[in-house]
């Protein structure tokens, strides 16, 4: 019966950790990856101006990595809106961005969505730089009757303007992305 409400449309919901130093990416370790887990929560509304898992807003971090849970029910707002998504090099250039690092990537970013989504964001940005993100279900809700669902709008009622996935945007050097 829990839940979680942040609202405060100035500022990014960030779920990311990053250094400087490579030993946590070449050794697999995961001690550098944040995680935030709402999944024993039934409620979690968030108005702000970008969701960031796994990319730092206004920061250029080395290794950055996040990994979140959303909660049973979700109702998300970003008021984010861009029009250079793809021809910025700034990171987390979305209103939903899930994986992207301009410098050494980190650990795969991980957003996991509960039963019933609703996410409003004109664009959403799955592993969009160097940093490998994925957008799925948690595993915990059965694939039967309720099916898990999500439903993405753009801001004000408009279409999502963007939708990309392993967009790869000004990636550099011998790094692979996936989305």
């Amino acid at each position: 019966g829990g839940t979680l409400s942040v609202t405060n449309p100035s500022t990014a919901f960030q779920v990311w950790n990053g250094d400087g130093a490579a030993a946590s990416v070449t050794t697999g370790v995961s001690g550098s990856q944040a995680m935030l887990d709402l999944s024993a929560l039934d409620n979690f509304s968030c108005v702000a101006s970008q969701i960031a898992v796994g990319a730092c807003v206004g920061n250029a971090i080395n290794y950055v990595s996040g990994i979140l849970y959303l909660a049973k029910t979700n109702n998300i707002t970003t008021s984010f809106q861009s029009s250079s998504v793809d021809t910025s090099g700034t990171v987390a250039n979305a209103g939903l961005c899930v994986g992207d690092c301009s410098f050494n990537p980190g650990l795969a970013c991980y957003l996991y969505l509960g039963q019933v989504n609703n996410i409003i964001a004109d664009t959403v940005s799955i592993g969009r730089t160097k940093t490998p993100g994925t957008l799925q279900f948690n595993p915990i809700y059965p694939n039967n009757s309720p099916y898990p669902s999500v439903t993405f709008q753009g801001f004000n009622g408009n279409p999502v303007s963007l939708f990309e996935v392993g967009g790869g945007n000004i990636n550099t050097g011998t790094t692979t992305l996936t989305g």
